[in-house]
Parts: structure tokens; sequence; C-alpha cells
């Protein structure tokens, strides 16, 4: 079993969106918890009536069914709705999940109940913009308990084939087909919002059209000084004009400079896209730097200590 735990993605806004929709189908599996199963059936999808098309969503068949989707939707739908803003957010979240629901109930019917299939959309929107950020994972195959770091496009794809195969299996239990229908909605609603110029990538950002060479448009000028992590990020000016020997005990002792530049901006930055310097800090946290920056000193976005960045 692979569970996601954290991505490397900047956020420019706080996803007050996001975190309601988390808050709502924890609520709502309390509520389901609580009560006889007859006030929830109204909510099932199970025909084309319109609580359940709207309620199905919200509701779940056990904790570890809640917690699996809530997990996916906090990692993933954070920096998604970041990106795209809490509405926009809101109102794509919402018809991803009613038009997954309605494949599935197309194709297999039944009685249909849970987010997976918004939750798939907003992963699929998050492969257009964050395709080649960090995902870091738990794989736990008892008794076996790893952490790893991967790229989010090929942790992606592994789930993508997951669905497949359970489509190809004949897994009627899971929703197989609200998954897949999820991810294509999410896909391609990301690639409209990108090719319309209503969502543009930042400048230490490349989307997954960027690299394929099909999205032209210039990103939005904003330096490097966008929020991350909850925080500004400093122009990188700084990185330059630093002295690239290694800091003196004294200079360590000094307070930090009241601009520095944090290395998870210059782990994006487009300019050379084949050419990183991959690092780990004394902190633990794995970077990934422009070979062109070897030899500076920046500071870990983890610990915010000062490092050097090797020259090989």
């Amino acid at each position: 079993m692979i569970i996601p735990w954290r991505v490397d993605v900047p956020q420019e806004r706080r996803p007050i969106a996001n975190y309601l929709f988390v808050v709502i189908i924890i609520v709502v599996f309390g509520w389901e918890v609580a009560g006889p199963i007859e006030k929830i059936e109204p909510y099932v999808l199970s025909g084309l009536n319109i609580k359940g098309l709207v309620g199905h969503m919200w509701l779940h068949g056990g904790i570890i069914h809640l917690l699996g989707n809530a997990l996916f939707l906090w990692i993933f739908g954070n920096a998604v709705c970041a990106k795209v803003g809490n509405l926009l957010y809101a109102a794509i979240y919402i018809f991803i999940g009613m038009l997954a629901g309605l494949i599935q109930l197309a194709i297999t019917g039944g009685a249909i109940i849970g987010a997976s299939g918004a939750i798939t959309g907003v992963v699929g929107m998050y492969l257009v913009y964050f395709w080649e950020n960090d995902i870091t994972c738990y794989w736990i195959f008892i008794p076996f308990f790893r952490r790893f770091t991967v790229t989010s496009f090929w942790i992606i794809l592994l789930w993508i084939f997951y669905d497949i195969l359970g489509v190809m299996l004949g897994g009627h239990r899971i929703g197989y087909f609200a998954h897949l229908s999820g991810y294509a909605a999410g896909f391609g609603i990301a690639v409209v919002l990108l090719q319309t110029g209503i969502i543009k990538m930042e400048r230490y950002e490349k989307s997954l059209l960027q690299h394929l060479g099909l999205h032209k448009t210039e990103s939005r000028n904003q330096s490097y000084l966008g929020r991350l992590y909850g925080g500004f990020t400093k122009d990188l000016e700084y990185l330059n004009s630093v002295q690239t020997q290694e800091p003196t005990e004294a200079q360590q002792l000094q307070t930090e400079p009241p601009e520095k530049i944090s290395l998870s901006a210059l782990q994006q930055k487009p300019d050379l896209p084949e050419q990183f310097i991959r690092l780990q800090c004394p902190c633990g946290k794995r970077l990934k730097v422009p070979a062109e920056y070897a030899g500076k000193i920046g500071s870990c976005p983890a610990c915010k200590k000062r490092i050097k960045i090797p020259t090989n």
C-alpha cells in the first residue's frame, strides 16, 4: 500500500474552500454514524435525483473510506485550490463529483456514495499543474514501513493504472469508472483553464503542457516573490550576491540577513529542467536545485539553516 503524505508545492493563497470540504465530509460522516440508515438513503446516488446527485459525494461507507478520501483531498486539494482560487475550485469540485457519479451510475448502476470521483478530478488537475513536483509517500507492507519521495507524474500514473486494472478485473464494488472519469474531467478542465489564460503558471512553475510544448503562454510576471509554504519567497538576487565560500563560525552566529532565498523556489525553476543538483540538508530534507546555482548559499525550506549548494 502506498500512502501519499506531503506534496512539495508552493501555495499562493489559503485554500479555504478545500479546508471547508474536508470539514464537511468529516461532519457528514459523524451524522451518518449517529443516525439510522433511513435518513441517509435519499442522499445515495441510485437514480437520477438531485438529492443523490449532490449528496452522494459527501457520504462514506466506513472510517477507512473516509480517512483515505480526506487524506487525498487534503494533500492534493490544498495545492490545486490555492492555484485556481477558492470559488473556481469549489465549482469545479462539485461539478466533477456529480459528473463522475453519473458516469459510474450509467455504466454499473447500483447505489453510489463517496467523494472519490471529485477527488480524482482534483488529482487530474494537479497532474497538469504540478506533474514534476515531488510527493513524499509511505510504503506500507507489513512488516515493512518505508518513506520515499517520487515525482508526482509517476505516482499518479501508478494510481491511474491501478484503476484501469480494477476495471479490467471487474471490480464493481469500487467506483473505478468514477475514479477514471474524475481523472479525465480534472485533466481536461485544467488544460482548458491554461489554454484560455484563466489560470497562468508562475515563473518558478512548469505545467505538463509546457513540458510537452503544447502551451506557449508566458507565466505571470511575479519574479520569484510568490507565496511559498505560507510565507514569502525572497528575491533571487540575494542568492547571487552572497559569498560562495563556506560561512565562518563567526558568520554562522550572526543574525540571518533580512532577505534570503528558500531553496524550494529553486527546485521548480524551469530554465534548466534537466540540469539539477540533488542534495540533502542535515535536517533530512531532500532538495533539487538548478545546476547554475552550484557554489551559492541558500536556506533550507524545512529548517531554515544556511547550506552551500555543492559544485558537483
